[in-house]
């Protein structure tokens, strides 16, 4: 939620419109990680008594191979949104080298 809202509000300083539109992509789809993450932790639990859950330790662990796959989806997500970062840093300082003509 936090880096949703960053990148939600930190997309209006940008000085391209292209760097607008990644901050803009990234910080949707953060949100719908949140949803994804409330959801899986939902579903994980929507059963258990407050016994299991403090037991278990939350769900610090995990064998279910769906919840895994689940996590790897969403931490490739993030690769991929440290490169698109990289390659709109890129275009910013790109754009800042530029003489600029008014």
């Amino acid at each position: 939620m936090a880096a949703s809202l960053r990148y939600l509000t930190q997309r209006y300083t940008m000085p391209i419109p292209q760097a607008k539109g990644v901050i803009t992509d990234i910080g949707t789809e953060e949100l719908a990680h949140m949803e994804i993450v409330a959801t899986l932790v939902y579903n994980l639990i929507k059963d258990a008594s407050i016994e299991e859950i403090k037991r278990a330790g939350l769900i610090q662990l995990s064998d279910d191979p769906d919840v895994s796959d689940t996590l790897k989806f969403l931490r490739e997500r993030e690769v991929v949104h440290f490169q698109r970062f990289g390659e709109t840093l890129n275009l910013v300082h790109e754009h800042l080298k530029r003489k600029k003509y008014y």
